[in-house]
């Protein structure tokens, strides 16, 4: 089954699950509009248990990752859960405190513990407070907030689970009276704990392998190649793929592109500029240290692997270059383009060896270069323009493009100005 028809299935497996909802409770008397707001409050309320597990589920890497091989559409999935399921939790409060006539802001977010019913949905409201932070850093102003604060005020999200179950059972008129209900209920928390069980697991590096650091040297400003080799249990790598480093136990985990990968050896070598604090990090590690490997994951060039004889053209910015080094350096292909672009000549890694083994089919944008443009060499950025400089026919070719998030946002419209179907764009996606 190709990746394609697994998130299907798993797009159907979300919808199954929450199709028996609208059942789950006791139909409400129509006539009366508190009991249809009281419905619609205990099935929103379920609906937002099982959006919340499924988060959960879908971030759970070292589980989905041996299912999916390209984990960054499941991660999107993720994010239109959490962007969009999570309304119906916000719903669950406001149907609540309509059905019970009470004010909406006192009965969601004043907490009450004077009561044992009132200290049950009190828990729900703390997680009310958790998902409505992290929701509003997420989905309203994440461009705003950088990774590591982001990432550390969405872990808020791990609790709005637990607390949302606990306050069930007490207050849960269904929950109480009804035997499918609790079944139900049991189900989501058995899989909550099978899930945690599998993210400790994995937090403790129990799924990762063990590599050493052979050889680690700056070769541009700022960019750096680091050289694994396995240490016990080797990862098979294919190119195009992205694994996981991570330099500690329980230290954080980023995702690389491999550049090579020595079949012979089982050697791993990843090329990586230094951004920020992990990246610094990761250039001090010596030869001889341990870290330890996670995956392989993706499937971006997959399509190159299975007919490496295609037409294709390789559009890179800066360090982007990563992924298609060892396809231009090991395959022969006279229909195969590479366009890199970069600011300065000083931050295009492997262009010699790129330009030795392409020649003129080789292209490098310099966009802070002031000196006349040779052959195959452009001044400026990306364009359609330049493109169309040096292939008559755009729509012959498949594209694979690797790079910042606005770098392939320009290049696929560019691309797209030019005739180029969209299933031709090839977008690389690590799944943070």
């Amino acid at each position: 089954m190709n990746e394609h028809s697994k998130r299907r299935v798993l797009a159907w497996l979300i919808v199954a699950s929450m199709a028996p909802l609208p059942f789950l409770v006791k139909l409400p008397t129509w006539s009366i509009p508190g009991s249809v707001w009281l419905y619609a409050s205990a099935v929103t309320g379920y609906v937002g248990l099982v959006m919340l597990l499924w988060m959960y589920i879908l971030g759970t890497k070292s589980v989905m990752g041996l299912y999916f091989a390209d984990l960054a559409p499941v991660l999107s999935m993720h994010k239109w859960l959490g962007k969009y399921g999570t309304l119906a939790v916000f719903f669950h409060p406001i149907a609540t405190a309509i059905s019970y006539g009470d004010n909406l802001i006192s009965y969601a977010l004043v907490p009450n513990l004077s009561q044992s019913f009132e200290r049950s949905v009190t828990w729900g409201r703390f997680a009310l407070y958790a998902l409505l932070v992290v929701w509003v850093t997420s989905a309203l102003i994440r461009g705003r907030i950088a990774f590591r604060p982001w990432k550390y005020i969405h872990y808020l999200s791990y609790a709005a689970l637990p607390l949302a179950l606990v306050h069930v059972p007490s207050i849960g008129s269904s929950y109480r009276s009804l035997d499918f209900p609790r079944v139900y209920f049991m189900s989501i928390v058995a899989l909550l704990v099978i899930f945690s069980v599998l993210r400790l697991r994995h937090l403790f590096s129990l799924g990762r392998a063990r590599y050493t650091v052979v050889k680690q040297a700056e070769i541009s400003p700022g960019v750096y190649m680091i050289l694994l080799q396995p240490h016990g249990r080797e990862i098979t790598v294919s190119r195009g793929q992205y694994l996981y480093l991570q330099t500690s136990l329980l230290g954080e985990e980023h995702p690389f592109s491999v550049l090579q990968h020595d079949v012979t050896t089982g050697n791993i070598t990843v090329a990586y500029k230094l951004f920020g604090s992990w990246t610094e990090k990761l250039s001090q590690v010596g030869e001889g240290a341990s870290v330890f490997v996670d995956g392989p994951y993706g499937e971006f060039t997959e399509e190159v692997n299975a007919d490496p004889a295609a037409p294709r053209v390789f559009i890179a910015g800066g360090i982007g270059i990563t992924p298609f080094v060892d396809h231009v350096l090991s395959e022969q292909n006279a229909d195969q383009w590479l366009f890199h672009a970069c600011k300065v000549p000083e931050e295009a890694p492997f262009s010699a060896q790129l330009r030795q083994r392409l020649g003129s089919r080789y292209v490098s944008i310099f966009s802070r270069v002031n000196t006349p443009a040779g052959p195959s060499d452009e001044r400026g950025r990306i364009s359609a323009e330049i493109l169309a400089r040096y292939l008559p026919d755009p729509a012959h070719y498949h594209y694979y493009l690797c790079g910042s998030d606005g770098f392939m946002q320009t290049t696929t419209q560019s691309l797209t100005s030019l005739g180029v179907p969209s299933t031709h764009i090839h977008r690389e996606a690590f799944s943070w």
